[in-house]
């Protein structure tokens, strides 16, 4: 089964928390492809560059656009990570015959507690009868091959979103939540153990580490530590 791994690295310390995030699924010695979206090119990595000027919300946006990038039909699987990812067990084979697209819950959440961050798409009725769902993380994910009109469906849905809130950075984590809680694709969530606060709080047999809740000079330390790294 031939997988794909890709990142998006713009910016001096997204680049260097990708590289750390590269080097713990190295470690794995997973055998999956890796793939960098990028303003600059990687001596040890495939590259696809994008040296035209974008803001913020465009990088972000940027992983719904993987298709455009290459032929995705050459794998059987697509799977997307955010820099900011530290891999400490391997996830990567835990879904070969998954005909679902693997999301993950964030547990801490609620669409009611953090609706500015996860459910501003819905309607006020699908609000209410969703409210206290958990969020879904847009920072790691899984598309097996037959479900690749999925990254259409992203693609439409976060054009919508920005031209309905054009200065918002959530856009392709609201996106991923709308279709995931509108049941559009057969979608369920990975049954892996996920630390987003892991200076505070550990979890037994957690496949990653997920430091998107630290402000970035800190996630890189926090990092470099985890890792035993530094590049």
């Amino acid at each position: 089964m031939k997988k794909l791994l890709y990142y998006t690295m713009f910016g001096d310390i997204y680049t260097h928390m990708g590289l750390l995030s590269i080097k713990s699924v190295e470690a794995l010695n997973t055998g999956i492809d890796i793939l960098v979206i990028s303003d600059k090119q990687f001596e040890n990595y495939k590259t696809i560059i994008v040296d035209e000027e974008m803001t913020a919300v465009e990088i972000m946006c940027l992983r719904a656009h993987i298709s455009d990038f290459i032929d995705i039909e050459q794998y059987d699987q697509i799977w997307f990570a955010d820099t900011d990812i530290i891999f400490k067990r391997n996830p990567f084979d835990l879904f070969d015959n998954e005909t679902h697209i693997k999301v993950c819950r964030e547990v801490w959440t609620t669409l009611a507690g953090q609706r500015e961050w996860f459910a501003k798409l819905l309607s006020e009725e699908d609000f209410q009868v969703l409210k206290s769902e958990n969020g879904i993380n847009g920072g790691f994910y899984m598309i097996p091959k037959c479900q690749y009109e999925f990254f259409t469906e992203y693609k439409a849905v976060i054009s919508y979103f920005r031209n309905t809130y054009p200065n918002d950075i959530s856009a392709d984590q609201q996106a991923l939540n709308y279709i995931y809680h509108k049941g559009k694709f057969n979608i369920s969530t990975m049954p892996v153990s996920i630390e987003c606060f892991p200076a505070r709080q550990e979890y037994k047999n957690h496949y990653l580490k997920h430091f998107a809740c630290y402000p970035n000079e800190e996630k890189k330390l926090l990092m470099n530590k985890e890792n035993g790294t530094h590049i």
